[in-house]
């Protein structure tokens, strides 16, 4: 509107070819755009989603063994670690979650496991909260709950985020299974307790 009105100013006899002009000067640039990002080598984001998702399950993992390491009392509690370990999850799921709002603005036939990358997105706001709940309850006085009965559980889950950054980097091979009966042992423990 303000071009057409600077340009009415300059020449006001000519209102109706100007604003013809100027339609058929964005048609055709409009046309330009939308062949080009057909044509030319469009970078769709489900070429690049699965590096942001490794990116973000391996700082989760990290995030997730200083917390861990704190709670089976094998290391003091290092706030400055779990600090950094933070940032870099939360970096990770921004990252993370811009490459997803990409995917959601490209066309539908380019959105291949769209549903399964959203729910990768919202399970990880989950676990980052959760971890989140657990260091601030390590940095409080409130907790005095640390054991080393929690070592083969905090194993089993590591072995989870392995296998699943062995999946999405397209591991062939067959995957390490986890130990269920420390988990059983585990649970007989805290049932014992309450």
């Amino acid at each position: 509107p303000y071009l057409l009105i600077f340009f009415h100013f300059l020449y006001p006899s000519n209102l109706l070819e100007l604003m013809f002009e100027r339609v058929v000067d964005t048609a055709i640039g409009s046309a330009i755009a939308f062949a080009a990002s057909l044509f030319l080598v469009p970078a769709w984001e489900r070429n690049s989603i699965k590096s942001y998702m490794l990116k973000m399950l391996e700082a989760n993992n990290k995030y997730y063994n200083h917390i861990a390491s704190c709670f089976s009392g094998t290391i003091p509690i290092n706030k400055t670690e779990i600090r950094f370990a933070r940032r870099e999850v939360l970096i990770a799921l921004a990252n993370l979650s811009d490459a997803f709002t990409r995917m959601l603005s490209e066309p539908k036939r380019h959105r291949q496991g769209i549903k399964n990358v959203h729910q990768f997105v919202a399970m990880n706001h989950t676990l980052i909260s959760h971890l989140a709940s657990l260091s601030y309850l390590l940095q409080t006085e409130l907790n005095s709950f640390r054991s080393s009965l929690l070592l083969p559980v905090i194993e089993n889950t590591q072995l989870y985020f392995t296998n699943s950054e062995l999946v999405l980097s397209s591991y062939g091979g067959e995957l390490i299974k986890p130990d269920r009966a420390v988990v059983k042992k585990l649970n007989e423990v805290v049932t014992g307790l309450l």
